[in-house]
């Protein structure tokens, strides 16, 4: 409890820039993120929908299809009685938490680590400037790589106890839901690199196997409420992407050092922040230092480690490396940045550099004044950490959410001459749409035939008679007909699968989503009521269930075996 008092603690002070005024939102991507988490709580306290989908971006697209959608999260519930601005900071804060108390434990348990060398290996990993561009940035789905040390040390346990394995499952769900778009495969690189690792030292060479098999199964069993749709969705719109940046060693060793730097990294294709991995020469002196003491105490793995993800983090330097290979295979090859390997990178630095301050240790005389020295320097560095991310998270300076009153009726609004980035996360709480996007990527198919103004969301594109009164929440649209002949009824949407009428058949009229009336005086009611979400949240609460027996029979078998040895 003290070690995650202290390392929430120490998030806090990191953070303090972006919760000082605590209604400020984010830069950059935020603004994305931002609006997602309102779009699920405008559904749910304003409407009680459980959100699906997302009329208030892109013209309409989904929510549960959407791979970045982190309304999944459990965190996402604090959202309901706190708002989304403070949720997401708390959202923020927390991962870096569980990454400081995650690679703390990891060095102590899995190490053996004296605990000045493994406050080491924290505080540079969670306090790098990779979480700190991610925090600042909006890349809110790349937080959950602050289970990365949580997962090791899981999987190593796995071999002792069924628990253990079904933790790992468990944690790759968690990232799912809260929208790993890149956590999630890259822990897939991650434990098969430890498969491999323990199929070539191990004395069990297949155990490994079967246990990332059985990781596998079940989180693709506890996921399926979000692989289900997502799979649906990338094969409706794919997302693939060519990556061709490359990092040579000496621009590695910059993104490592630098402390600050220009918005721009030319010649390379993409931003400062996409880069920025700053942990200070005197980690990369230590995780020097730790690749000769691994040597010597039989930790090759985290040199190997290191290698691999430095090649990563390197991207394209030719064919056979191993990001050109990797992005050829499915979901990696939607991945563009092969500079996002640097959260891998430095958690393999971190610890190299605790085994490096250990050596060190080892060799001076064991007295107090040496591990108060010791101590000292650790919080030296962590200072240097927090002096050079602050003006990172300071970067929470974006207006408020609005808190003016929705408009009385939906409508699309055009963004033209506004600073759209700014004000779209407000959407939701405004009841407005547009047919602008900012989706991190995504293919999403916007038809350009979308009106604006506060008119009828529903217009009669065929047949004779009239629309009467129309009404809309996220996932139901009501309209008022009475037809002289069959009609085509228009929304003013995306067309998309997944709607259903209460009279006609459902379909495509220029991008738009269109039902085909039969005539006559009805009240028709078109629904986003998907056929895969059902199903899928059964298989979820399946694996979730079974996930809870497995660790409940393995612990009663636990209990009973320490009983039958006492």
């Amino acid at each position: 409890m003290l070690l995650s008092l202290a390392a929430l603690a120490l998030a806090l002070v990191q953070w303090w820039p972006a919760l000082r005024k605590l209604d400020a939102t984010g830069f950059g991507d935020w603004q994305m993120v931002h609006h997602n988490w309102e779009a699920g709580r405008v559904a749910l306290l304003r409407h009680g929908e459980w959100p699906l989908w997302d009329p208030y971006h892109c013209g309409g697209v989904t929510i549960l299809g959407n791979p970045e959608s982190q309304l999944y999260s459990p965190l996402f519930l604090l959202a309901l009685p706190l708002g989304t601005t403070l949720a997401i900071k708390l959202f923020l804060v927390l991962h870096i938490a569980a990454a400081l108390l995650g690679v703390y434990l990891w060095g102590r348990l899995d190490y053996d680590l004296p605990r000045v060398p493994a406050l080491a290996a924290a505080v540079t990993w969670a306090l790098s400037g990779c979480f700190a561009w991610d925090g600042a940035g909006g890349h809110a789905t790349f937080l959950p790589f602050a289970f990365a040390p949580w997962i090791l040390m899981c999987f190593e346990r796995a071999r002792e106890s069924v628990a253990f394995l079904v933790a790992t499952a468990l944690l790759i769900t968690l990232a799912l839901f809260e929208g790993g778009t890149y956590p999630v495969p890259y822990f897939a690189v991650l434990l098969g690199f430890e498969v491999l690792r323990r199929m070539v030292t191990g004395p069990e060479r297949s155990s490994p196997l079967v246990a990332a098999a059985a990781i596998g199964a079940l989180v693709a069993l506890c996921g399926a409420v979000r692989l289900i749709p997502i799979a649906l969705s990338l094969g409706d719109t794919p997302r693939t992407v060519e990556s061709t940046d490359a990092l040579l060693p000496a621009e590695l060793l910059e993104i490592l050092t630098t402390r600050e730097h220009g918005w721009f990294w030319k010649p390379h294709p993409y931003v400062w922040p996409e880069y920025g991995s700053y942990i200070g020469w005197a980690a990369v002196g230590l995780g020097a230092l730790g690749l000769l003491a691994a040597l010597g105490r039989g930790r090759r793995h985290l040199i190997a480690g290191v290698l691999l993800f430095a090649l990563l983090t390197a991207g394209n330097l030719g064919a056979l490396y191993p990001w050109p290979l990797l992005h050829q295979l499915p979901v990696f090859d939607s991945l563009r940045v092969p500079s996002r390997f640097a959260i891998l990178l430095t958690l393999y630095v971190a610890i190299l550099a605790a085994h490096g301050l250990a050596w060190l240790l080892a060799r001076l005389p064991e007295h107090r004044a040496v591990t108060t020295l010791a101590l000292v320097c650790v919080l030296a560095h962590t200072a240097d950490l927090v002096h050079a991310t602050q003006p990172i998270a300071s970067l929470w300076r974006d207006p408020p959410i609005t808190q003016q009153p929705p408009a009385k009726r939906f409508h699309q609004v055009s963004v033209s001459g506004v600073d759209y980035p700014k004000l779209f996360a407000s959407f939701p709480q405004r009841n407005v749409g547009s047919g602008a996007c900012y989706v991190g990527g995504m293919n999403w198919q916007v038809s350009p035939h979308i009106w604006h103004g506060d008119k009828a969301q529903a217009r009669l594109a065929r047949g004779k008679g009239r629309l009467l009164a129309i009404e809309r929440t996220p996932h139901r649209i009501t309209i008022g007909v009475e037809l002289d002949e069959p009609a085509t009824v228009v929304i003013n949407q995306n067309h998309a699968p997944g709607f259903s009428a209460s009279a006609g058949e459902m379909f495509e009229h220029r991008g738009r989503l269109a039902v085909a009336v039969p005539a006559g005086d009805r009240q028709l009611e078109v629904v986003y009521r998907p056929y895969w979400f059902l199903p899928s949240a059964v298989v979820s609460a399946v694996g979730l269930l079974l996930s809870v027996a497995l660790i409940w029979r393995a612990r009663r078998r636990s209990r009973g075996t320490s009983a039958a040895a006492a």
